[in-house]
């Protein structure tokens, strides 16, 4: 299946997910942001359960910017943490875990920088952590300012592709459990 969509970022723009989950390739790119592609080993059998089809970190090449990256998916058991991915780039770690059924947490050097949403058809979103200050010059004008703290372009291309290749959230834990029980049988 190849997929090519355009999401709108809210600080870097247009974003331009594509995705051939039959090759295992994921490719993120932007005038903004460095691209980033991520090919699963060929040969390896795809896993129907992600859009890359591979959690296993040696069957899988990851470069961002040019230079490679190292990517740990982690194993998709019974607990929503075990849906983590998991990247290092120049010393800086990423982690996208799922917070809820359909949203995942991203964030860098263990700071929470936004939530990724992925839909079932390659589109990913982000919304990022952003402070809201208000200023006031007198009792009547009141002006609200949004600033997106230190969010990098390299935050947005590592989130767009771990949400379009591993897709966001995870089912509720008591599913996850059936699952795990069901398994044993």
């Amino acid at each position: 299946m190849r997929t090519l969509r355009t999401e709108l970022d809210q600080i870097f723009g247009e974003i331009v997910i594509r995705i051939d989950s039959g090759s295992g390739f994921v490719d993120v790119r932007s005038s903004a942001i460095p691209v980033a592609t991520l090919l699963r080993r060929g040969g390896t059998k795809a896993h129907p359960d992600t859009r890359i089809g591979c959690r296993n970190e040696r069957d899988l090449t990851l470069r961002i910017g040019g230079t490679e990256a190292r990517i740990a998916p982690a194993s998709a058991g019974i607990s929503r943490r075990s849906y983590r991915v998991d990247v290092e780039i120049h010393s800086v770690a990423y982690r996208l875990v799922p917070d809820g059924p359909g949203s995942s947490a991203l964030s860098r050097n263990g700071r929470r920088i936004g939530r990724m949403w992925a839909d079932h058809d390659g589109g990913a979103w982000a919304e990022w952590i952003h402070f809201r200050r208000l200023e006031s010059n007198d009792a009547s004008l009141v002006t609200e300012h949004i600033e997106y703290g230190d969010v990098q372009p390299t935050d947005a291309t590592i989130g767009y592709l771990l949400a379009a290749a591993y897709g966001t959230g995870a089912p509720a834990r008591w599913e996850l459990l059936l699952r795990g029980l069901l398994s044993l049988g």
